[in-house]
């Protein structure tokens, strides 16, 4: 302060009183204190950074730590992670790995729908195939003679329609051996002997007539399976499951399988060709 003052002097020794030099100095160093304590008054006081009020220079920081610089406050927080991990049973599998075993079940499952056999693979039957007709002896429900004679004409009727229309659909044959036999039963009762065993051979023809026809295409089937002639399995699947339509024997979903698998056995067979 005293070297200012005397510089000061130096430059206004010529130009005005030193009294009044010095007034003017002095009134400029008093607003230039105030205005440094007015700015620091505004600032507040200086401080350092503070963790929980107390100076802060190097800790581990929990979840919710809150730090402190004036005014300043930065508050901790976990990051979550944007890595999303597959885990099996305990481990993870990277995704290469998953593309991987994708590929491969894809080429497995592909092989397997895909894949034909030859004329020496046999296929392997779920069960025997379930017989047409049972031991069942057909009996008349009528005891009137008049009535028996009038349900017999009625089931004869019946069955000659029903036979009619066996070669296209096996299952009206074997209906129509069921109203036969119930016709013989009634004629008896009515005393018609003569008719009675005209109904009764019917029958019995068209028995062992229905029983050949399945045996015959139940060779066919598997001959065409044998030598892999798939396209004439088709039409053997449609005439063996009207044989056994009605019943729920495991021979009738061998059958809906053995359709599915020779028709994909022969388009494979086609995409090679």
């Amino acid at each position: 302060m005293q070297e200012h003052l005397a510089r000061v002097l130096l430059r206004h020794r010529d130009e005005r009183p030193v009294a009044a030099v010095l007034a003017g100095e002095l009134r400029r160093a008093a607003r230039r204190t105030r205005g440094e304590a007015a700015e620091r008054a505004d600032r507040g006081p200086e401080r350092g950074i503070t963790l929980r009020g107390a100076p802060f220079v190097s800790a581990q920081l929990d979840q919710g730590d809150t730090l402190e610089l004036g005014r300043t406050t930065l508050r901790a927080r976990t990051a979550k992670a944007t890595a999303k991990r597959t885990e099996t049973d305990g481990f993870s599998i990277p995704p290469g790995m998953q593309a991987v075993l994708l590929l491969l079940l894809g080429f497995g499952w592909y092989y397997m729908l895909s894949k034909h056999g030859t004329a020496s693979e046999e296929p392997l039957w779920s069960s025997e195939p379930p017989a047409l007709f049972d031991q069942t002896v057909v009996t008349c429900p009528q005891t009137a003679a008049e009535n028996a004679l009038v349900l017999a004409t009625q089931q004869e009727s019946a069955a000659e329609f029903e036979r009619e229309r066996s070669p296209f659909f096996p299952r009206e044959g074997i209906a129509a051996v069921s109203h036969y036999e119930r016709a013989a039963s009634c004629f008896r009762v009515a005393g018609q002997a003569e008719l009675a065993a005209v109904s009764s051979s019917s029958a019995r023809r068209l028995r062992e007539s229905l029983e050949a026809e399945y045996h015959i295409r139940r060779v066919r089937l598997e001959r065409a399976l044998e030598e892999g002639k798939y396209e004439l399995v088709p039409r053997e699947v449609r005439v063996l499951t009207d044989f056994v339509s009605g019943q729920s024997a495991p021979y009738t979903q061998w059958l809906s399988a053995v359709a599915r698998e020779s028709e994909l056995r022969l388009n494979a067979s086609t995409e090679e060709e």
